[in-house]
Formats: structure tokens, sequence, C-alpha cells
């Protein structure tokens, strides 16, 4: 039996016990809600004008669907704690950070009706800039990806209830992570319908010029990394992530983003889902899993069908207006930068075995 020796004498610390799959599950649809609240504001402050109040219906959704997560995690540490624990301690496997979460969240709500009081409310890139923005996206992380950790703390390989959980958690995750980062996000702004427009080094306007291009390349770049990122870090947890996982994310990622832009780019966004699905049914392929690594191969594959499904997207619903050189190049870079970050995030399989 475990003690511990308080000023009023020693408090039996009982185990508590981990969640089941389906209170994963239940989390994670919510944490999916909060995030689509936040995008949903994030529309409002795109497409209604005037909005100068913290009290809007889309703040309403957001707080209210906060609030419905707070409880669930709440509920799960009374359910498998029920003891004089720690507070912390009390939460389940894997739901202690996300009760931290919840007071970080809950004091960037505060700060940020003080800071739109005092300052307005943004309308533009520096809404994603705010402080208490910020905080929002810090205690949402450590909250959504709850999840997450509680299938890394069982092990193995996520079944029936918990593995959508950690596909759904996933999505969220990343949904949220490239909401940050929408400025830069290919699926609100489609840089590829713009034409380069050509002016020699050294003369008046060049950099100009090609200044739309080259934001778009870097948000194809950008969009990349951050979607990689979030799946490579999960998958450190949860190394067997399930099937359909990665293809969920990104959908999340692709149509939430367009959503802010009213679907103007839909079809694209619907490209790139189907071009993910198609690299992630390759990343899963046997006849490839003793020639390259899985994650590497992830790293590049990943891109290319996103990109490669969302240009083709494009070009059927608006035109794309970049030459060969610029979108087959994005295309084949987007796929090396991949590669390079697998590398970076995940051990390679000869150093973990020589470690162990």
């Amino acid at each position: 039996m475990n003690t511990s020796i308080t000023s009023t004498g020693p408090v039996k610390r009982t185990k508590v016990s981990a969640t089941a799959g389906w209170e994963d599950l239940v989390a994670a649809t919510l944490a999916l809600l909060v995030v689509s609240s936040v995008y949903a504001d994030g529309w409002a402050h795109l497409n209604v004008p005037g909005l100068e109040s913290f009290f809007t219906p889309w703040h309403a959704a957001l707080y209210t669907s906060f609030a419905g997560l707070a409880g669930w995690v709440g509920w799960l540490g009374w359910r498998h704690g029920r003891s004089a624990l720690p507070r912390l301690d009390a939460f389940p496997p894997g739901y202690g950070l996300a009760a931290a979460g919840i007071a970080v969240f809950a004091a960037g709500g505060v700060g940020d009706m003080l800071w739109h009081m005092a300052f307005g409310v943004e309308a533009g890139i520096d809404a994603l800039l705010s402080p208490t923005h910020l905080m929002l996206l810090v205690g949402g992380v450590l909250l959504i990806t709850a999840p997450l950790r509680s299938a890394a703390d069982r092990g193995g390989a996520p079944r029936g209830a918990g593995a959508l959980a950690v596909a759904v958690s996933l999505a969220a995750t990343a949904a949220l992570a490239m909401f940050f980062l929408s400025y830069q996000s290919v699926f609100v702004e489609a840089a590829a319908t713009v034409p380069l427009t050509t002016i020699p080094e050294g003369e008046p306007g060049h950099l100009e010029a090609e200044m739309p291009v080259m934001v778009g390349l870097g948000s194809y770049l950008i969009t990349s990394v951050a979607i990689l990122v979030t799946i490579l870090l999960a998958r450190r947890l949860v190394p067997a992530l399930p099937a359909g996982a990665v293809t969920v994310s990104v959908a999340a990622v692709a149509l939430l983003s367009a959503s802010l832009a009213e679907f103007e780019y839909g079809e694209a966004a619907v490209g790139a889902v189907v071009g993910a699905a198609f690299a992630e049914a390759l990343t899963r392929s046997r006849a490839l899993a003793g020639w390259v690594d899985e994650a590497s191969l992830l790293g590049g594959a990943l891109p290319v069908g996103m990109w490669a499904g969302q240009l083709i997207g494009l070009e059927f619903s608006h035109e794309v207006r970049w030459s060969v050189e610029l979108w087959a190049g994005v295309i084949l870079l987007s796929a090396l930068v991949g590669v390079a970050v697998a590398a970076i995030a995940l051990p390679s399989r000869r150093r973990s075995t020589a470690a162990t």
C-alpha cells in the first residue's frame, strides 16, 4: 500500500484506474467539437463585419463546448480516482495534463475577454498572435491530446473505440495547430491560382512581383510541416496509429481550414484528402515495409499525395496558373522537407536497437 505523509497524517493512495476506450472516444469527440467551434469563431472574425464584442454566438459555442469537455474530464477524475489524492494524480492516466489544460484555457478565456474590452476585437492576422489566444492554444492542446496520452499509457495497438478515439484526438490536434497558422494555409488562400509575374532581377518591382508566389510556396511547406509534425509526435506516443488516422487528420485540417474561406476552394481540399488516403495506404504497404522506414515513407508520400490531389482539385474548380516548374517543384520540395522532418522527429531503427 502506498501512503503519503501530510500535516494531518498519512493519506491512503488508491490506484487510479485507466479509462475505457469509449470514455476516450467521448473525450475525443468533445475535443473535435471544441476545435470546430474555434474555426466557427475564426470564420466569424473573417466574414462578419463590425464584430466588436466578446459576447457573440460563436464565443458562446466555443466556451460551451469547452465546458462540456472540461466537465467530462472532471467526471473521469471523479469516476476513476475517488480518493484523497493530489489533484492531478486523481485523474486517470493521460488526463492529468488535461486538467492543467482546463485551468490554462479558462485563464486564457478570462484574459481574452479583458483583452477585447481593453483593446477591441482583432479582425486579421493579429487575432492569431494575440497572447490570450496563444494561451488558449496551449490549454487546448493539453486538453484535447488526453486520449492520445491515455492510449500511450495502455500500450499496444489501440482497438475498437480506443482506436477511433486516437484518430479523432489526432485530427482535433492537427486542426487546432493549423488554425493558428491559417494565414499560411493553402486551404484558405489558393496561391497557385495567381500566375508568376516576371520582372528581371534588379529591376524595380522584382521582389513585389514574385512575393505572392513566394508566400504561396511557403504556405505549402508550412502546411506540410504542421501536419507531419503533429502526426509524427502522435506516432511517438502511439507507434501503432490506427488505419485511417492520417487521412482523418488531413480531412480535419483541410475541410475546417476551407470553411474559413466559405469553401471557395472546397474541391481542392477534398482532393488533398483523397491524395492523403492514397499516401497512407502506400505507407502501410507490406511490400515496402522491408525497404523504407514507415516514418520516412510517410514524410515523403503524404505531401506528394496531399498536394497532387489539392492541385488537381484546384485545376478542376478554378485553374492552376503556376508553371510546371513551380507546381511540380513545390510537390517535390515538400516531400524532401517531409522526409527531413521524419528523420528528425523519430530516431532511426538502428539507433533504437543499439540503445536497447
